[in-house]
């Protein structure tokens, strides 16, 4: 399903945010919680407004770091998770490159994930890492092979494209396919900068086209627009249901 995160709009409390997605008919959200859903006060007051709305929060976008947070924490993000009713918490997988790691710390994130993927499996929770740069979910070769180590059903990741060659993107969402849980999407250059995505529309055909011929059953989620304008996120909205629809 196509969906948004809410960081999408730090600068917006969650009621505006729930008006936003009624009036682009989407109903499925990503919770960060940065922002929107920092404890258990946010996350029962979210619930309310998701219960009056009809709009389901599918996962908690949440920065616990795997080998750097304290794995006892992740439990504070399993009740918030559960307030909410979403089934997958995403999580960062460590703090540098995946080619900057000694086997050593690898074994080290192994266990710290195995602890929290357990904690929640107990409650019929999935983990997902974020994959991104400066973390060791930064490739999809070694993603998979760390995924297989651990040997849990409800590990899974993310992919969202580096903007450092097609090939790159196309290669790392492929690989991380039996294993993808949820898509962040968004368009910008090498520098940063943030174009809609209708001007990207050739460089992420052929990963839209993927997925579909993949059967993909996640969520798509618009994490960042340009300028942050909420017109600019209509505009993304309308592009993204029209492509996906093809």
């Amino acid at each position: 399903m196509i969906g948004f995160t809410t960081v999408t709009f730090r600068n917006l409390n969650f009621e505006e945010i729930a008006e936003i997605a009624k009036k682009s008919s989407v109903r499925v959200l990503e919770a960060g919680t940065d922002v929107h859903a920092k404890g258990i006060g946010e996350a029962i007051a979210m619930a309310m407004v998701c219960q009056k709305n009809n709009i389901e929060i599918a996962s908690l976008g949440s920065y616990f770091t795997i080998g750097k947070d304290d794995p006892k924490d992740f439990l504070s993000l399993c009740d918030i998770a559960e307030i909410l009713n979403a089934k997958t918490i995403r999580v960062w997988l460590g703090n540098k490159s995946s080619g900057l790691y000694t086997p050593r710390e690898v074994e080290k994130l192994r266990e710290d994930t195995v602890f929290i993927a357990r904690e929640a499996g107990g409650r019929g929770l999935k983990i997902a890492f974020e994959f991104h740069k400066n973390t060791y979910n930064d490739d999809a070769g070694r993603t998979v092979a760390f995924i297989n180590n651990c040997g849990m059903d409800n590990i899974k990741t993310y992919w969202q494209p580096f903007y450092q060659g097609k090939k790159k993107d196309y290669y790392n969402l492929k690989t991380l396919m039996p294993y993808l849980e949820n898509v962040h999407i968004f368009y910008w250059s090498r520098f940063g900068y943030r174009y809609l995505l209708k001007r990207g529309n050739i460089y992420l055909n052929v990963f839209f086209d993927l997925l579909k011929q993949n059967n993909f059953r996640g969520n798509i989620y618009i994490e960042f627009v340009k300028g942050n304008k909420v017109e600019n996120y209509y505009k993304d909205t309308e592009y993204l249901g029209n492509r996906m629809m093809r």
